[in-house]
């Protein structure tokens, strides 16, 4: 340590602590339990090649020469007992005993998960399952290694630095060799215990910290002294998500503004900004993931706001600071930031305003963005000027959607800094009324930086205030819109949900030989199906103009029927039918209010007439011999405890009043079109009749697919299983109610008395006709539909 750095005073109480939660951990973890899950699902389903896989591991291993695989062996078994010695002699000699203890645990941890992990596959895992891990079908095996994964925990926790790690790598991956090799353990088993031990290791340093390696104030200021700037004073200002920030003062009086970046912090907020980056049109929203790429971000970014002549700190130096950290450092500039005034509840002037606006179109005529503008970033001087501070996630050549997003964010900031109409007033002084109403359709929530989102929950009606004011700068005329979403979080839920719902499909499907099953059923029963399918989409047609009371032509109608066929495809099977309908009588001239009326009558009605079948076919199958249904005891447990906690709530105040506020609206929609209907009651007779006809015409569908392989059953017990796993198909978030479907109705079927292995040929058979094969004229009807401007 030099004389210069020893007598530097260095105040940083509060900001360095001893551990650190390192955010690359809690995302290394989750991908790790990723990877895990993804190995058994992929070896489960593809067994046939994993298992060739292994052999052609065995075979290849035969040909290993005998030395050399008695020396696999013998560091393997010697490693795996050797190498948490040889790291506790080092920890301990390092004085690091507390860190020891925690590799222990982490290691006794493993172990133990490892083992409940093989009792659960051997107690509830499927036959194809336990043989992926295990390649037998013997449950008495031990398929993974708790040992095994116990060092990798230990490892993990421990992070060996130097000819430590490179050993402890070596030994790890000789293990791992050796016993693909053996053939004692399968290439899943191994992965497996790999990624477990792994995980177990980074959710311990992740819950407890590890102990911290970023260089202390004094190994900066030495650092700092090297570079040719000598600081005799050294405070902590605040710790964020990348590193530390200091104000610094030069032996000669002068100030700067020191940024520390730390290793340790490499991956802060990566979540946050991949959901971004998915939801976003923006490629670069997820920014720099290593401490390397968010220095040279910083700087690039320093440089080219400098060199576009914007009033940004002037970047004096970057320098690394060992491996572990980089300090760059800036003039220093006097001011009160904006978030600062916000917290005071002061309101800025309009030449502050100007400034603001000022800035952002220096940067954008130079071509660079923000991106991550908020009040922090503006720091006010005391005659009212205004530097951009903290410019360390923008871009240069940037995207007119980047600009779009920067004067959004911008205008947010500076309505909580004054008000929205002198916000935009100023605004379109500085930019333009072009500018900033272009800015309006990037005026969402989840397209603002993170600081103005957390300030709108604060302010609610900000964000509407803007955008009003924005409209007003010229009433009536059409805005150039741009496609800002990429990804909607219902859409992201379908397609995981769709994945979910395919994976169960395919492990239904597995050991089921489609083409002997559809050859092998009876051909007039499952013309009576493909039949029935036909009829529904009548009775579908029959419900929809029975609500609307203006003449629509039948046949167009139930083309508009069979074309839902297609959008329930690739949709819920409720909001496919819903969007498609609505949109075919908006398009046939009934107003939106008309259209949302009819729709939610149709919806209450659908409903009432599907609980009374229900209600009837269960009546029915119940008082037959042959259908005896016991819920299981966990469900009838489940259901008393829903019950109870609905006594409770229910009574309380603020729930009656959201169920009101919820239910009033859609009831006042519904009840005009109710009176309005009972003049007509030929209509509401044909509405009914239809929803009858759609509902019994698929339970005959069910029972005619049951037929088809010889299979038994009543016809109301039949009936009660499409009733019942229709309505909890129409609930899934899945296309159509894929998986959810065939999985409540096969079990259904076979509580219903039919055989399982016809239970589940009938399902595919009665869906393949009612769900996948209408969907070719479903889309060659959507297809002309569209061409026609009906829908």
């Amino acid at each position: 340590m030099s004389k210069e750095a020893q007598h530097t005073l260095v105040i940083e109480d509060g900001v360095i602590t001893r551990r650190v939660r390192r955010p690359v951990d809690l995302f290394r973890f989750v991908a790790a339990l990723a990877g895990i899950a993804s190995v058994l699902a992929v070896a489960t389903i593809a067994l046939s090649t994993f298992s060739g896989i292994d052999q052609d591991v065995a075979s290849s291993a035969a040909k290993l020469p005998a030395i050399i695989a008695l020396a696999l062996s013998t560091i393997s078994g010697f490693g795996q007992f050797a190498l948490p010695l040889v790291i506790s002699f080092s920890l301990l000699n390092a004085k690091r005993a507390r860190l020891l203890g925690e590799s222990i645990a982490a290691f006794v941890a493993a172990t133990l998960v490892i083992t409940l992990m093989i009792n659960l596959a051997r107690d509830l895992g499927s036959q194809d399952f336990w043989y992926a891990i295990s390649g037998t079908l013997n449950r008495s095996a031990v398929p993974l290694q708790p040992l095994f994964a116990g060092v990798v925990a230990f490892v993990t926790v421990a992070r060996l630095r130097g000819q430590l790690s490179t050993f402890s790598t070596f030994i790890l991956a000789s293990t791992l060799i050796a016993d693909s090799v053996s053939g004692g353990f399968t290439v899943t088993a191994l992965v497996v215990s790999l990624l477990s031990g792994y995980a177990v290791g980074l959710a311990f340093r992740y819950a407890i910290g590890t102990p911290t390696v970023r260089p202390k104030g004094l190994e900066i200021a030495k650092a700092l002294g090297e570079a040719g700037i000598h600081v005799s004073m050294l405070r902590a200002v605040d710790s964020t998500k990348h590193g530390r920030r200091y104000q610094a003062t030069t032996q000669d009086g002068k100030r700067l503004f020191v940024v520390v970046f730390d290793r340790d912090l490499e991956g802060a907020g990566i979540l946050p900004r991949w959901w971004r980056s998915l939801r976003l049109r923006d490629s670069e929203a997820l920014g720099g993931w290593s401490m390397r790429e968010a220095v040279e971000r910083s700087s690039l970014m320093a440089f080219a706001a400098t060199n576009a002549g914007a009033k940004v700190p002037e970047l004096h130096l970057v320098r690394r600071i060992g491996d572990d950290a980089s300090v760059l450092v800036y003039e220093w500039v006097d001011g009160v930031s904006g978030s600062d005034l916000n917290a005071q509840g002061k309101k800025v002037s309009d030449k502050t305003l100007k400034a603001a606006w000022s800035e952002i179109k220096q940067l954008h005529d130079s071509g660079i963005a923000h991106r991550g503008i908020s009040a922090e970033h503006l720091l006010i001087g005391k005659n009212g000027d205004v530097t951009m501070v903290h410019i360390t996630s923008g871009t240069v050549a940037m995207s007119d959607l980047q600009a779009r997003i920067d004067i959004a964010d911008m205008a947010i900031a500076l309505a909580g800094l004054s008000t929205p109409a002198d916000a935009i007033r100023i605004g379109a002084k500085v930019l333009g009324k072009n500018a900033i109403m272009s800015a309006l359709p990037a005026l969402q929530k989840f397209a603002l930086s993170q600081e103005n989102r957390k300030a709108l929950r604060k302010s609610k009606e900000t964000l509407g205030a803007v955008r009003e004011e924005i409209a007003a700068l010229s009433p009536g005329e059409e805005i150039a819109q741009v496609e800002i979403e990429r990804m909607q979080p219902r859409k992201a839920f379908t397609i995981a949900a769709a994945f979910v719902a395919g994976y169960l499909l395919l492990g239904q499907l597995a050991n089921v030989n489609l083409v002997e099953i559809f050859a092998s059923a009876n051909w007039q029963w499952v013309a009576v199906v493909a039949i029935s399918v036909f009829v529904m989409f009548v009775g579908s047609a029959m419900t929809l103009d029975g609500f609307v009371l203006e003449k629509l032509p039948f046949s167009r109608t139930l083309q508009v029927q069979i074309a839902g066929a297609f959008v329930t495809l690739v949709s819920p099977p409720a909001l496919g039918s819903v969007a498609v309908n609505g949109r075919y009588l908006q398009r046939s001239g009934l107003s939106s209010a008309a259209t949302g009326a009819t729709i939610a009558v149709s919806q209450v009605l659908a409903f009432i007439v599907h609980i009374f079948l229900l209600f009837a076919a269960g009546v029915a199958a119940g008082s037959e011999q042959n259908f005896i249904f016991e819920p299981p005891r966990e469900a009838v447990i489940a259901f008393g405890v829903f019950a109870l906690i609905g006594i409770i709530v229910l009574p309380l105040p603020f729930v009656r009043k959201y169920i009101v506020d919820f239910a009033r609206p859609r009831i006042s929609e519904v009840l005009p079109r109710f009176v309005t209907l009972g003049q007509r009651p030929s209509k509401l007779v044909v509405g009914i009749s239809g929803m009858i006809i759609m509902n019994v015409s698929l339970c005959i569908a069910l029972v005619a697919a049951v037929r088809a392989f010889d299979g038994t059953g009543s016809w109301a017990a039949i009936s009660l299983v499409y009733l019942a796993g229709s309505t909890i198909g129409m609930a899934a978030p899945t296309p159509g109610g894929i998986g959810a479907m065939e999985t409540v109705m096969t079990a259904g079927l076979v509580a219903a008395g039919v055989d399982a292995g016809i239970a589940l040929s009938a399902v595919l058979l009665y869906r393949l006709l009612s769900f996948w094969l209408p969907a070719i004229p479903g889309w060659l009807a959507f297809r002309q539909l569209i061409r026609r401007e009906l829908l």
